[in-house]
């Protein structure tokens, strides 16, 4: 009996690590799709295997899926470590084990999956892609990623995302993987089926929609937008020395775009070095001012803009041709510890320790009017949280502009994980999307996902975008997430099913289960 369940539990997590490592390699920076597929398959063929997943061993499923979890986020994001070493000040010795508990944090979500898959247990290849959709809607993350994003290199499978956004494609990526798992064995023929078709009809479905997508874009009207990655080092932005010559910088790549006939030029987040005043309503004057040494403008740029002590804003800003500054948009999700101290206001403590709680967030988003066009901006990580691409694009912008410094992270795979995650924006809001990254990645994703244009990092390079206006809006934008509450009702009234019928009470039972 104790060899039989250490057996066991070595193939839990011998299974259960496996299968984090598939997933996490499917991903940036070399990305291949399939590999994620077997990833979540791995672990549902371990779990169901084991014999685990039933309710008087949830707990054991839990476990496995949370070590799958953050196996595959140690991998993914294994640029935290060295952040929080170059960043935060942190001694390896400590770097080390806080990362471990970001990960940890961030791999809950397939815990949960199999947990609540265990409890429920009836058809638990069906059952579980519900559960993984849910949890990775439900839980927080600082990092928020989803696992089907490994797919979006495969572009026409990910198209239905404007219908239902990352929890449907969740849902159909985890239904691959356990399908297919449960498929080989059991020898099911209708879990086969359904694997098959859960490949190919949203493939089908999306390559369909990218030639209708791609059509009506060639048909709408143009902007060139040029796009500055001037690549200055994360030491050197915090150097006042070295400010005037990166402004330098940035007016010397604007001037080339703009002989190139770039209509508006974006720079990236925080790259205009000096702060500039709330109440400023034109450009700043002297060494300071934007349109100068040959730049004419309209420009979009990423600064700090400051009002009272504690009065400090992470800003995009828009200006026009003559000098006026015509809009300014704030960011509104704050990255915790990094752009804000958590409990500030709440705890004396750290009021004594830090003078002021960090940036201050903006209430909403602010739809921007330059060159013509409308323009919906996202502020640093705002273009991977999904709800407020939505929020913007529902102001109906003709595209969607984001400015970034992932500089922070260093020459890692983090840059090319935020990028791959944005593309689903434009695929779910059906809107182009413009990134200016300070050192890489920046592009041009179209209104299908596809990559116009990818710099890669730490280059010095400016690159024009033929940006193209789309109008309306996508069943995702325009009823947002209906999928998450179904997922959960249905859950919910299974584990009500399951639970009535131990006690004796049957009548409920699904026809099938």
């Amino acid at each position: 009996m104790r060899k039989d369940r250490t057996a066991r539990r070595l193939k839990l997590w011998l299974g259960g690590s496996l299968a984090g490592v598939a997933i996490a390699l499917s991903g940036p920076p070399d990305p291949n799709p399939p590999i994620a597929f077997v990833g979540i398959a791995a672990l549902y063929m371990t779990l169901h295997s084991t014999g685990v997943l039933s309710p008087k061993r949830a707990w054991s499923a839990f476990l496995t899926g949370w070590l799958c979890g953050t196996v595959c986020n140690l991998i993914a994001l294994r640029w935290a470590v060295g952040m929080l070493e170059s960043f935060g000040g942190f001694p390896w010795i400590a770097a080390a084990p806080t990362a471990l508990l970001l990960f940890m944090a961030q791999g809950l979500p397939l815990g949960i999956a199999a947990f609540c898959t265990a409890t429920v247990a009836v058809r638990t290849w069906l059952i579980m892609p519900l559960a993984v959709s849910l949890a990775y809607s439900l839980t927080p993350a600082i990092f928020p990623w989803h696992p089907s994003v490994t797919q979006v290199p495969w572009l026409p499978w990910v198209q239905l995302a404007e219908v239902g956004g990352e929890p449907l494609l969740d849902a159909l990526w985890a239904l691959v993987g356990c399908a297919g798992g449960h498929a080989l064995l059991t020898r099911s023929r209708p879990a086969a089926l359904v694997c098959i078709c859960s490949l190919l009809i949203p493939y089908g479905y999306g390559a369909l929609r990218i030639d209708q997508v791609e059509a009506t874009r060639l048909e709408s009207r143009a902007w060139s937008v040029g796009v500055v990655q001037p690549n200055v080092d994360i030491f050197d932005k915090l150097n006042p020395s070295l400010w005037h010559d990166q402004l330098a910088n940035l007016q010397e790549l604007t001037v080339e775009l703009e002989s190139q006939g770039a209509d508006l030029v974006v720079w990236p987040e925080n790259s205009y070095p000096y702060r500039i005043p709330r109440n400023q309503r034109t450009d700043m004057t002297g060494s300071r001012r934007i349109l100068s040494a040959g730049v004419r403008g309209p420009i979009i740029l990423g600064g700090v803009t400051v009002g009272g002590r504690c009065e400090i804003y992470n800003s995009i800003i828009a200006l026009d041709s003559l000098g006026r500054i015509v809009e300014v948009s704030d960011k509104v999700e704050l990255l915790a510890f990094g752009e804000y101290i958590p409990l500030w206001h709440q705890l004396p403590p750290l009021q004594e320790a830090f003078a002021c709680p960090g940036v201050t967030p903006g209430t909403e988003p602010r739809l921007m009017s330059l060159a013509g066009a409308r323009i919906g901006p996202l502020n640093c990580y705002e273009d991977v949280i999904a709800d407020f691409a939505l929020e913007v694009t529902r102001g109906a912008p003709d595209f969607l502009v984001n400015v970034t410094n992932d500089a922070w992270f260093g020459d890692s795979a983090e840059p090319y994980l935020h990028e791959q995650v944005a593309r689903l924006r434009s695929i779910e809001t059906r809107r182009d999307l413009v990134r200016s990254v300070n050192t890489g990645v920046s592009s041009h994703i179209t209104a299908t996902g596809a990559e116009a244009v990818h710099t890669e990092s730490y280059e010095r390079i400016g690159f024009l975008a033929d940006v193209r206006k789309m109008t309306g809006f996508t069943p995702w934008v325009r009823y947002g997430d209906l999928y998450s509450p179904a997922f959960y009702l249905t859950l919910f009234w299974l584990f009500l099913v399951v639970r009535r019928e131990r006690t004796g009470t049957s009548y409920l039972r699904p026809r099938g289960f």
